[in-house]
């Protein structure tokens, strides 16, 4: 009778095992998928298509950001980051009014990826590795082609389905190196602004991209 238990607990726990290891494979394969889709879709500056693979959070991100875009004055510009300047001011530069007001957080990402004014990361040069995957929550890291590991990039489980979260990869993006490349350049952080924002649609940029919009 013990026998006869031990061996049907042993089954179970291997039945059990085996479909972990199935689920989390599936997981894994759905995280990949989610990632080649997006940086598809971000390559090709499809905005609408890309959209559908954040999360929630970062569409709250980009809902703040468009809220900066519409009302921030140069005060409020000036304490941002410096990629948070370049995203708002560009913004103004490049955008009717009108445009921007009727935008809300999920639009203006779209029209970001369109407009290529971020998902710079997105690329078909990193691989992604899965760290971990626990309670709806995963970590992955971008391995590039010569296997060194770079940014980490989470990914939440919302409504059935796996999205990105661009949060946090955001913040680390922001913090690189912009102060060693204002040094590097000899340029005030201005002239350097002026100068990514110019690029965009070689046009100047004057200093009302400074000031909140007025329609």
């Amino acid at each position: 009778m013990q026998s006869n238990l031990l061996l049907s607990t042993l089954i179970a726990l291997t039945c059990f095992t085996l479909v972990s290891c199935e689920n989390r494979k599936q997981e894994q394969k759905e995280i990949k998928t989610v990632w080649k889709n997006y940086t598809e879709a971000v390559g090709n500056a499809m905005g609408a298509e890309s959209v559908q693979y954040i999360d929630s959070t970062t569409v709250n991100y980009y809902a703040y950001i468009l809220g900066l875009v519409k009302t921030a004055d140069s005060l409020s510009v000036e304490g941002l980051r410096f990629d948070q300047k370049i995203l708002v001011l560009s913004v103004r530069h490049i955008t009717p009014a009108s445009k921007i007001m009727q935008m809300n957080g999920r639009s203006f990402f779209a029209y970001c990826i369109q407009n290529h004014m971020c998902g710079g990361n997105a690329n078909d040069e990193y691989s992604l590795e899965v760290l971990s995957v626990k309670d709806g929550v995963a970590m992955t890291q971008l391995i590039d082609s010569n296997k060194h590991p770079g940014l980490k990039v989470k990914f939440v489980r919302e409504d059935e389905n796996w999205k990105i979260n661009l949060t946090s990869t955001l913040v680390c993006v922001g913090g690189m190196g912009w102060k060693e490349l204002i040094k590097e350049t000899g340029k005030t952080e201005r002239e350097l602004l002026y100068l990514f924002i110019e690029k965009m649609n070689d046009t100047p940029p004057n200093n009302e991209i400074w000031h909140p919009l007025h329609t």
